[in-house]
C-alpha cells in the first residue's frame, strides 16, 4: 500500500496526461519541474496531487486513530500488542501493513501536541504536550539523571519517590529544576480512562487534505496566480497565461 505510489508508471502516466501532444506519442517534453506542477495553484503551480504525499496524508489518519484510541477492531487490537507501554518508545509491532505505517509516526509526533488526559500514550520528556520546547530541552540538567529517558507522563505523575525516576544525588541546578517539574506534574490533571488527545499545528482535527495543505503551508502566496486561476477564463487560457506569468519572473 505504501509503495503504490512510488512505481515510476504511475510518474509516467502523469506526465503524459499533461504533456503529451496526442494519445499514443511514446515521447513527452516536460514544460515544468515536478516541483511546479506539484504546487499548489495558490502558491504559483498548477496544483496537481502529489501522489506520494497524498498517500502519507491518507495512511497518517490511520495513525491518528491509532492515538485517538478509535473505536475500531484493528485500533485494540494492535494496543494489546503493545500493552501499557508508548508505542513510539518500542519497537515496531504487528502485521507488516502497521509497521510501514508507523514508519510515518515521528512525522505525526512532530505536527502534534498531546493534551494530556490518561498519559499513558505521551511520553514526558520527548513529546510536545507543554508551552514551548520538549521537557528534555527545558531541563537539560535534571534530563540527565533520568533512569528511563523515555518515561511516560502517567508514570512520572505516579512517581512516589524522586530515587524511583532519577540517579542519585541530584546536583544543584538539577534539583532546582526538580522542583519546577514537580510543580508542573501537580498542575496537570490525569484522567486514567481517556485517550490523550492530539492537536495539529492547524487545529484539533485531522483530514488528509489539511495535512496536504500544510506541507505547503511555508510557500509564498502569487496575487497574480490566484487572480489568474479565480478568473472565467477557459482552463487553457488560465495555463497559458500562468506559463508567461512564469516567464516573465
Amino acid at each position: 500500500m505504501v509503495d503504490v505510489v512510488k512505481d515510476a508508471d504511475v510518474f509516467r502516466a502523469q506526465r503524459h496526461c499533461l504533456w503529451a501532444k496526442e494519445e499514443d506519442s511514446s515521447s513527452v517534453n516536460a514544460l515544468a519541474a515536478w516541483s511546479l506542477v506539484y504546487r499548489p495553484k495558490k502558491h504559483g503551480g498548477l496544483g496537481v496531487r502529489n501522489l506520494e504525499l497524498q498517500n502519507k496524508a491518507l495512511l497518517m489518519k490511520q495513525i491518528h486513530k491509532f492515538y485517538s484510541k478509535s473505536s475500531t477492531p484493528w485500533v485494540s487490537l494492535v494496543w494489546s500488542l503493545y500493552g501499557d507501554g508508548v508505542p513510539h518508545a518500542m519497537t515496531k509491532r504487528g502485521s507488516f501493513w502497521w509497521k510501514d505505517i508507523f514508519s510515518f509516526v515521528n512525522e505525526y509526533r512532530s505536527i502534534t501536541r498531546s493534551q494530556i488526559q490518561s498519559g499513558s500514550s505521551t511520553l514526558f520528556w520527548k513529546d510536545f504536550w507543554t508551552e514551548g520546547d520538549l521537557l528534555c530541552h527545558q531541563y537539560p540538567r535534571l534530563f540527565s539523571y533520568a533512569l528511563d529517558e523515555d518515561i511516560s507522563v502517567a508514570r512520572m505523575a505516579s512517581l512516589d519517590q524522586l530515587n524511583s525516576g532519577f540517579a542519585l544525588p541530584l546536583s544543584v541546578e538539577a534539583f532546582q529544576e526538580w522542583q519546577e517539574v514537580t510543580q508542573l506534574i501537580a498542575n496537570t490533571p490525569i484522567s486514567e480512562h481517556l485517550p490523550d488527545l492530539r492537536i495539529f499545528c492547524w487545529g484539533s482535527k485531522y483530514t488528509p487534505s489539511k495535512f496536504y495543505n500544510f506541507l505547503f503551508a511555508g510557500l509564498p502566496s502569487d496575487i497574480a496566480l490566484n487572480e489568474i486561476w479565480n478568473s472565467k477564463a477557459l482552463p487553457k487560457l488560465k495555463v497559458i497565461h500562468m506559463m508567461a506569468h512564469w516567464v516573465q519572473l
